[in-house]
C-alpha cells in the first residue's frame, strides 16, 4: 500500500469525506501545455462570468423591478446555466498545487444537455448579453444608466477576449449556432 494513502486515511476524522477521484469524474491534470491554454480559457470565462454576475447584481440590487421585470427574471434563470469555477476547475492542495480541468468543457455536445462545454456556454452567455442590451435600452435614470453602461462595457470586453479564444476551438458553423439559439437545440 502506498505510503501516501496511509497517511491520508490516518488524518481522517468523522465528518470528513472520502478523497475525491478526478479521473472518475473525467478530470485532467493540468501539466502540458494544451491543458495550460484550455486552463488559461477557462480563466478568461470565469472572468467574464465574474463581470456578468456584478452586472446582474448591480441591476437587481438598483433597478426598478417595474422598469424590465420579464427580463430580469428571464436574465436570473439563464445565468444558473452559466457553470462556475467548481463545475470547470478543481484544485488541490496535497503537497502542491494540483489543478485539473474538466473535459465536459473541451468537449462538444450535439444536445444542451451538457451545460459545461464551449457551446452551451456561449449560446447562453449571448443570451444573457442580449437579455442585459434589452434592460440597458429601459434604464432612464442617468447615474444609475452609467454605471449600467460602465459594467456593460466591461462584461462586453471580457466576454470577448473569452469567445474570441474559445471559438477557435468550436469546430461547429454559425448556422448551427444560430439554430441553437432559436429552437434551443442542434
Amino acid at each position: 500500500m502506498n505510503l501516501d494513502i496511509i497517511i491520508y486515511l490516518s488524518l481522517k476524522t468523522d465528518d470528513s469525506y472520502s478523497p475525491y477521484n478526478p479521473k472518475k469524474n473525467k478530470y485532467k491534470l493540468v501539466k502540458q501545455i494544451s491543458e495550460i491554454q484550455i486552463k488559461a480559457e477557462i480563466d478568461l470565462y470565469l472572468l467574464a462570468r465574474e463581470k456578468c454576475f456584478n452586472l446582474i447584481d448591480f441591476l437587481n440590487n438598483n433597478i426598478s423591478i417595474n422598469i424590465c421585470n420579464i427580463e430580469q427574471n428571464l436574465l436570473n434563470k439563464i445565468k444558473l446555466k452559466l457553470p462556475s469555477q467548481y463545475d470547470l476547475l478543481d484544485v488541490f492542495w496535497y503537497r502542491k498545487k494540483s489543478v485539473y480541468i474538466n473535459l465536459q468543457y473541451t468537449s462538444f455536445s450535439q444536445t444542451s444537455s451538457n451545460q459545461k462545454c464551449r457551446t452551451a456556454i456561449l449560446v447562453n452567455f449571448r443570451e444573457v448579453i442580449a437579455l442585459l442590451q434589452k434592460i440597458k435600452s429601459n434604464i432612464t435614470n442617468s447615474l444609475k444608466s452609467i454605471k449600467y453602461k460602465e459594467l456593460y462595457d466591461d462584461l462586453l470586453l471580457a466576454f470577448e477576449l473569452w469567445s474570441e479564444v474559445a471559438q477557435k476551438e468550436i469546430s461547429i458553423s454559425v448556422f448551427s449556432l444560430t439554430k441553437r439559439e432559436v429552437f434551443g437545440n442542434f
